[in-house]
């Protein structure tokens, strides 16, 4: 449940318990100082020590999420890791009036290396946003006393409102890590400062232009913005219409007044995604492998058309969901940690607009989503892409990835049963592939527990980029579900309405006659599965020449054009 702090109320307890006397001046005081049991100020060797806060450990004043990226850091929080940004929410303010208040914190930024450099922190109170440039420091054991104190000040938002500290990005020339302690929001009362700008709409990701207001509170202040990512100055271009927005940007804005101070500099960022229309597009704009996560910053966003093949709900703290889509040109994972995407999406779904960054997570190609997709079916069903065991391999960029695939004719070379986190071996065609199949440790699997098949099988699967420290990072496959119903069957043309297709004669000497009752791909096969040829067939009847072909057996393929079903039957050429 959140707190809802009364900061004058606040204050009051403040004096009578630690002897404060400062008036009826509000203040929330929220060090770190005591919040983490057995947690000393330099007793720490490194960051490896440091353990994630849990709701149970979260320091009074802040509300836990869950995905915060915050560790408890000796009398000091940690915020942010080395390559993800961290989010820290206050409980609720309650301004109680105020027309002003004032953010103090001790923060110092803590590099990867041997190299001192700055984090960028920005503070969002409701629309306003304010960006801080944090020193850095070199170094381990870091002492409570090396951090430095910042200040900025919010106009009051009646509505109690909570406070978000947030770490931006690491960048060549900035950290995303920063150590934190001792937030101070001080009811400030009547300002002599020039209230902060605020912009209408407020920053986010948006898919058409927008006409940005620049607002102040203080009456006759003159707002004075930026475009271009600089600091604004009262030099800048002062705000006198709205600003129409169209590609990404950030605005930055200072107010002004004679006889105040001038007003914190604020900034709002318009994000408009790039449109790409099929998956394959979007995986070649993916960052590049580096044995690690490696986080992308531009937004995207999908507009053709996929299924959804997979999806599994985390059993780790996060409860992060991951999805598989799939379309007519390539696959790829959805991980959806924030819950942006609806709740209630299903295998079988069909999607479209998917907004996000992308992420090449150690070899796997990830879409991180930024909003809710739009639905545009159900009960979808698609066809598999039959490989081979070989096609499984260490490309991180092969085309198989996060597909549904088939492998045909295959056995398992382990016995017993099915147990998460494992590795499986399979024998193809005599030849014993090691690790290629993988049972996933984080979902749960409705197969886990059953008996290993002792026979030939055929495996339905989604194709997982992954490795562990004792194997090598490779493509695996990863079972379906029983559960997963989303696999077209083929039909053999025997098994349908004879006045639907009718393939004569049948065996064949020169030629072979077709008739169908819609238009139709063909596709025939030799018995070891090379592709003869592919024609398109009217509805009605087609003659289509064997005169080449030499004496055996031949698979043909149909598939409707309209429906997308599939039917499959022998040929006998003589």
């Amino acid at each position: 449940m959140k707190k809802n702090y009364d900061l004058k109320i606040f204050a009051l307890l403040l004096m009578m318990i630690l002897g404060i006397s400062n008036a009826l001046f509000a203040q929330i005081s929220l060090p770190f100082q005591s919040d983490f049991s057995g947690v000393g100020g330099s007793s720490q060797s490194s960051s490896a020590s440091m353990p994630a806060i849990t709701a149970a450990t979260m320091p009074e004043g802040f509300l836990f999420t869950g995905s915060e990226k915050i560790y408890e850091g000796g009398q000091k929080l940690k915020f942010g890791t080395a390559s993800l940004t961290g989010t820290l929410p206050t409980d609720v303010i309650n301004t109680n009036g105020a027309s002003t208040i004032e953010v103090k914190f001790n923060a110092i930024a803590w590099p990867q290396g041997s190299t001192a450099r700055p984090a960028l922190i920005e503070l969002h109170y409701g629309e306003q946003v304010t960006e801080i440039l944090i020193d850095g420091r070199v170094g381990w054991p870091l002492e409570n006393s090396e951090l430095i104190e910042f200040t900025c000040q919010f106009t009051a938002i009646s509505t109690p409102t909570s406070l978000f500290f947030k770490t931006t990005a690491n960048t060549s020339t900035n950290e995303s890590r920063i150590f934190l302690d001792n937030v101070r929001i001080i009811d400030a009362g009547s300002s002599s400062q020039v209230s902060n700008p605020t912009f209408t709409p407020a920053g986010g990701v948006y898919n058409t232009p927008q006409n940005v207001t620049i607002n102040c509170a203080t009456e006759g202040a003159t707002i004075h913005y930026t475009t271009d990512g600089s600091t604004p100055t009262t030099s800048s271009a002062i705000f006198s219409a709205p600003i129409v927005v169209s590609t990404t940007t950030t605005i930055k804005a200072l107010a002004v007044k004679n006889g105040m101070d001038p007003s914190s500099v604020t900034s709002a960022t318009y994000t408009f995604p790039q449109t790409i229309n099929t998956l394959a597009a979007l995986r070649a704009l993916a960052p590049p492998y580096n044995n690690g996560s490696n986080p992308g910053t531009d937004i995207y966003i999908y507009t053709g058309q996929a299924v959804i093949t997979q999806k599994k709900i985390s059993t780790a703290t996060n409860k992060a969901v991951t999805i598989y889509i799939q379309d007519e040109t390539a696959a790829i994972m959805i991980y959806d940690q924030a819950k942006n995407l609806q709740e209630d999406l299903v295998i079988g779904d069909k999607i479209s607009n998917v907004t996000g960054t992308l992420t090449n997570y150690y070899g796997m190609i990830e879409i991180i989503p930024a909003e809710p997709c739009t639905l545009i079916n159900v009960g979808q069903q698609i066809e598999t892409t039959v490989i081979t065991a070989a096609q499984l391999d260490g490309n991180y960029n092969n085309p198989i990835q996060a597909k549904v695939v088939t492998l045909k004719d295959v056995m398992y070379v382990q016995t017993g049963a099915f147990e998460k986190d494992k590795y499986y071996d399979l024998k193809e065609n005599n030849i014993v592939y090691d690790s290629v199949v993988y049972i996933e440790s984080l979902f749960d699997t409705d197969y886990i527990g059953d008996a290993i098949p002792a026979i030939v099988v055929k495996i339905d699967g989604v194709v997982n980029f992954k490795g562990s420290k004792d194997i090598q990072t490779s493509n695996r496959i990863v079972p379906l579900d029983k559960s997963n119903h989303i696999i077209k069957p083929e039909q053999g043309i025997n098994d349908i309405n004879k006045s639907v297709i009718k393939l004569t004669p049948n065996p064949a000497n020169s030629f072979v006659n077709i008739i169908t009752g819609s238009p139709m791909k063909l596709e025939i096969y030799s018995l070891i599965g090379k592709l003869i040829t592919t024609e398109y067939l009217y509805e009605g009847s087609n003659i289509i020449s064997v005169s080449g072909y030499p004496a055996g057996l031949y698979l043909i393929k149909l598939k409707d054009t309209n429906t997308g079903q599939t039917f499959v039957q022998k040929l006998v050429v003589k």
